[in-house]
């Protein structure tokens, strides 16, 4: 093992516990590890001192093998229970600062935004590129939270949504009249401030009932969750998330896959509300422009959510439990560092391919959302090319 200095990770917490081993999470990408108590004993007291025989003192009641302590640690060391100190310090020392100064803005911001709506924010900001958590909502005797956790609401909640969808669905197609127009686009002076500011505003409660999807299917298959929070994915798309760790747990793949589609069964049920009012609303008006913006929102939404090539989205988790493979993303990633470092290894693992394919699709999908995300962001500048 290299001879440098070994911290632990501090990432990694104790995530559940049973008779023969411990499950830890990274709760900055997910990851999950199993270990012995013993093993966890050990990294623990290697972390505190780099030294063998100083470890072999302090746990005399095992025996513990040069050889195996070192396949331990190197093991620890892969996959980031344990980390490099001096590289640490010096990533900490030179954004410590500014990352302190942002932080405490932050979370005067979160604490006067949680006064004025009553609401019981908590700051996170935690995370990587690919998910950074930016606050979340304690939901504990919350309505949402009572009305997850009652079993008599919980059975009449799958009825009533397909109540709710064959009801829109029959007004949408059978009632006379009806004729789907998007009139808002015919206005000719827009509140620019006050329609970004309904917009952002529809569309946060829109990723709200969305998530509530996911919350009360996880609760109906015995999840423990009290929290939802924002984040920014790939540091540029806002979304929502909750808090359902334990799903990593479960065994039956059904349940997992039923999960991730509650979001977007709630998605379409207000994607099929939306087009009710397009096909009634016909004014030109700020709430029919609003209807309109907030569709095509949802067009793109349904369909980003819907990609198995965008890590993070309800399709990738479905994508994952049909292929009954976790981590497929960051696996990909991996597979691609080996690459760069070996393209022609001769003694490549069969999978291969297949880890190199998914990363370069997926690749490829993130830069599309990103071009998008700039064009949108630019359309002032160039609008008049295309329009005019």
């Amino acid at each position: 093992m290299e001879k440098a200095l070994w911290q632990w990770n501090e990432d990694y917490l104790i995530f559940d516990k049973n008779a023969s081993e411990l499950i830890l999470k990274n709760d900055n990408n997910g990851a999950l590890v199993s270990l012995s108590e013993a093993e966890y004993e050990l990294l623990q007291y290697y972390a505190a001192n780099n030294n063998y025989e100083s470890v072999c003192r302090q746990m005399k009641d095992y025996r513990i093998e040069k050889e195996l302590f070192d396949t331990l640690t190197d093991n620890a060391c892969r996959l980031g229970l344990l980390i490099r100190a001096d590289v640490h310090k010096k990533g900490e020392a030179k954004s410590s600062g500014l990352k302190l100064i942002a932080y405490f803005f932050f979370v005067r911001l979160i604490t006067i935004i949680g006064k004025i709506g009553r609401l019981k924010l908590v700051a996170e900001c935690k995370g990587n590129l690919r998910f950074y958590k930016l606050c979340s909502l304690e939901l504990n005797n919350s309505i949402l939270h009572k009305m997850a956790v009652s079993e008599g609401l919980q059975k009449i909640l799958l009825p009533l949504y397909i109540l709710l969808m064959v009801i829109m669905s029959s007004c949408l197609l059978f009632m006379p009249g009806a004729e789907i127009r998007f009139s808002g686009f015919g206005m000719t002076k827009i509140p620019v401030l006050w329609f970004f500011l309904l917009l952002v505003l529809s569309i946060f409660i829109c990723l709200f009932v969305h998530e509530t999807g996911h919350y009360l299917c996880y609760m109906r298959y015995g999840g423990k969750s009290n929290s939802m929070g924002l984040g920014l994915m790939f540091l540029v798309f806002p979304v929502m998330y909750t808090h359902i760790t334990q799903v990593q747990l479960w065994q039956d793949k059904q349940r997992k896959i039923k999960l991730s589609l509650a979001g977007i069964l709630m998605d379409l049920l207000i994607m099929l509300l939306l087009l009710n009012i397009l096909s009634r609303y016909h004014k030109p008006d700020l709430f029919a422009l609003l209807a309109a913006c907030l569709f095509y929102y949802y067009v793109i939404q349904l369909l980003s959510n819907l990609n198995v090539f965008f890590p993070g989205t309800d399709g990738y988790y479905v994508f994952e439990d049909l292929i009954g493979k976790e981590r497929l993303f960051g696996d990909s990633y991996e597979c691609f560092k080996v690459f760069i470092k070996h393209p022609f290894a001769k003694k490549a693992p069969p999978k291969r391919f297949g880890h190199l394919l998914y990363f370069f699709l997926s690749c490829i999908n993130i830069s599309l959302y990103w071009f998008m995300i700039a064009a949108l962001m630019t359309f002032p500048l160039w609008s008049n090319l295309v329009l005019y």
